[in-house]
């Protein structure tokens, strides 16, 4: 009894030393992590830095503050209109120069630096410390800085201090004088169908010593020769007069006050 005893136990010894160690182990011994492949981004780059990122502007150009624009259009007075205070801005050709807001087309005011950074557009200090009004394009000849809107001009004159605006904005186009000529008012300051003038430049600065009471244009031979008049519009008529001063400063040997006076063309817009 004892021999078949022992005999048993040897069986189930040899049989348990025979088990293949990955058997015994294969519900104790975790698998191994799969680690995740990490994702690059689109570009497989990183951004780049917003301070060095030169890259060119697509909205470059001369802006005009859309409130003016619509004021000038309405009112067809530029000094009524001399109160806006970011009247334009001339956008650089790329990031990373600089140019200042111009306040009522008067005085600039501290010079910013466009920059790119990721897919905004927006102004800087030149030492790139201070962020300021963010840029938003928001078509071919709007653009939005901040909280203003700014309407872009089609054939600006950066030669001019005033850029050319009203040319533009208020004069350009077709006229009718009283004895039934054509009279062409161009965009680049050239004027057709008034034999004695064929140049001209209406005035947007009325600021301080300037401002003596009476919208202002310069017209003559060419932009060297010319005469000041004052102008108004009644509607879509454009009346043009000579200028009578209502106070003379002896002290200054200027006028300090200026009229209209007598009528030297009353032309009427053509529409189209």
């Amino acid at each position: 009894m004892v021999t078949r005893t022992l005999l048993a136990l040897l069986v189930i010894l040899c049989v348990f030393s025979c088990s293949s160690p990955r058997d015994r182990g294969s519900k104790s011994i975790p698998d191994s992590p799969v680690l995740p492949i990490a994702e690059e981004s689109p570009s497989g780059r990183t951004p780049p830095d917003f301070k060095t990122f030169h890259t060119a502007l697509g909205f470059a150009g001369a802006w005009v503050n859309q409130i003016y624009v619509d004021s000038i259009r309405k009112n067809r007075s530029p000094r009524q209109d001399q109160w806006i205070s970011e009247s334009c801005i001339n956008i650089p050709d790329s990031t990373l120069k600089t140019t200042s807001m111009i306040s009522g087309f008067h005085e600039g005011g501290a010079e910013m630096v466009v920059v790119k950074d990721g897919n905004r557009y927006q102004f800087y200090d030149p030492e790139f410390k201070t962020p300021k009004d963010i840029i938003e394009p928001m078509s071919p000849d709007r653009l939005r800085i901040g909280n203003q809107y700014f309407q872009k001009l089609k054939q600006p004159d950066m030669k001019k201090y005033e850029w050319g605006i009203l040319n533009e904005i208020l004069f350009d186009g077709k006229y009718q004088s009283q004895d039934g000529k054509e009279v062409v008012f161009g965009i680049n300051g050239h004027v057709k169908g008034l034999d004695t003038v064929t140049y001209y430049q209406p005035h947007a600065d009325y600021t301080g010593e300037q401002d003596l009471g009476v919208d202002r244009i310069s017209m003559g031979h060419s932009q060297e020769n010319v005469h000041e008049y004052g102008f108004q519009f009644n509607k879509d008529t454009l009346l043009i007069y000579h200028i009578d001063c209502l106070q003379y400063d002896s002290m200054a040997h200027e006028c300090g006050l200026e009229k209209l006076g007598e009528l030297s063309w009353k032309l009427q817009k053509m529409p189209g």
